[in-house]
């Protein structure tokens, strides 16, 4: 029904009139908005945008996660509309921008598990109790990971992920691939072009866990989810079966994966992360597949010493660093964590202090679980509280604002 507008403003009066004596009680928490940021027609829950208002602005239930830190209100397991859905480009175009930021730039990150096996969310409840907010954002294994000549593939977090993403934080999969000779997966495939070739038994056991993949992937996609998707990890090491490969057929390998997530199966919605391993130092991006096939680089990194490496397995990380953002793409530690002082001993504040220091260019971090995390170690407030550090209800992706002009000084390296 059309109210004529002298009605309209008589019970936006009443309403506003209401409000504020709810919020006046304690009852009622209004976020501050920017003029112009109501929508005229119905948002449901867009958590990325500064509209999380339906049609009837005063009166509506929803809240805006981005400016109180609340959850949607009845709406959060429903996905965006088709037209208002956050896409890949969206949040490259965030990422892109963070560096120019004076604050607020590095989105935090934390391993939930190994999905079908120890995937929960309990060390993440952990984090927040201790320092008090959630990370920005959460990853998944797609491995099950019964043991290592019994890998699966599984994407049964894939709920749990929907939900992160629909109350305001970003999602990472990656996966530690089964063997496609059902053995363990640390033993190198001495075959390893075989993967491309379907008329072998290793190009059809690679391409069953592909499929799956594909299938764990798709219905992330149609959640509108968009996920930060980082297979072949730490490709320059050799401790996993695709490891260590030459590196021309690693990146066929590459090719042939992105050809089939994104061309045949249509997932638009996964930027590429090539993630190679910081402890190996001189062959960071022999295995690089180029930049058509990767959307973020990053390092997978374990060092007791943020600030520079600790000269012996990790020799010279601000030279790593240097390399990787040469390839022209956003940058982050794609795994990061103390080597030896695991298990209570590291201070976790040293992550984002050389972070700010050293790596400033860095969009984001991915703290690993267990005795690496932050929550089984010290400091994780000092690293979650920093005024660098972005956590979950701070990710606008759709917001019109200018990032702030950096202070004198504070470029990368």
């Amino acid at each position: 029904m059309i109210l004529n507008r002298r009605r309209w403003s008589a019970r936006m009066r009443a309403a506003i009139t209401a409000a504020t004596a709810l919020t006046a009680a304690g009852l009622l928490a209004i976020a501050p908005r920017a003029i112009g940021a109501y929508p005229t027609a119905d948002t449901i829950c867009d958590r990325f945008g500064s509209a999380h208002q339906g049609s009837d602005v005063v009166m509506n239930d929803r809240w805006n996660p981005t400016a109180t830190g609340q959850q949607c209100v009845g709406a959060t397991s429903t996905p965006p509309t088709p037209g208002g859905q956050v896409s890949k480009s969206d949040v490259l175009n965030w990422m892109s921008k963070l560096q120019h930021r004076s604050d607020n730039r590095v989105v935090s990150g934390f391993f939930g598990g190994y999905s079908g096996s120890t995937f929960n969310l309990d060390q993440t409840n952990q984090l927040k109790n201790q320092s008090g907010p959630y990370p920005g954002l959460l990853a998944c294994d797609y491995a099950n990971w019964v043991n290592s000549a019994n890998t699966q593939v599984d994407s049964s977090c894939n709920d749990t992920l929907k939900d992160w993403w629909h109350n305001g934080g970003l999602v990472s999969v990656g996966i530690h691939m089964p063997s496609p000779t059902g053995g363990n997966f640390g033993t190198k495939l001495g075959n390893f072009g075989d993967l491309t070739n379907s008329g072998t038994a290793v190009g059809r056991a690679y391409q069953d866990s592909l499929t799956k993949i594909g299938d764990g992937l798709s219905d992330l996609k149609n959640a509108g989810v968009v996920v930060l998707w980082r297979p072949f990890h730490e490709m320059n090491g050799d401790w996993f079966w695709w490891g260590n490969q030459d590196a021309d057929t690693y990146k066929n390998v590459w090719n042939y994966t992105y050809n089939y997530l994104v061309n045949t199966r249509g997932l638009d919605n996964l930027i590429w992360v090539y993630a190679p391993d910081c402890s190996r130092n001189g062959n960071l991006t022999d295995y690089y597949p180029g930049g058509d096939k990767v959307d973020v680089v990053g390092l997978d990194c374990y060092t007791d010493n943020p600030s520079g490496g600790d000269g012996n397995v990790v020799k010279n990380l601000d030279a790593q660093y240097n390399q990787m953002l040469g390839l022209g793409k956003p940058f982050a530690f794609t795994e990061a964590g103390p080597r030896d002082q695991t298990g209570g001993s590291f201070d976790w504040k040293k992550w984002i202090d050389a972070i700010q220091q050293r790596y400033p260019k860095t969009t984001y971090f991915l703290a690993w679980n267990d005795k690496w995390s932050p929550p089984q170690n010290q400091n994780s407030t000092g690293l979650m509280n920093h005024p660098w550090v972005i956590n979950r209800g701070e990710i606008d992706l759709r917001g019109g604002a200018t990032p702030p002009t950096p202070p004198p000084g504070s470029g990368g390296h």
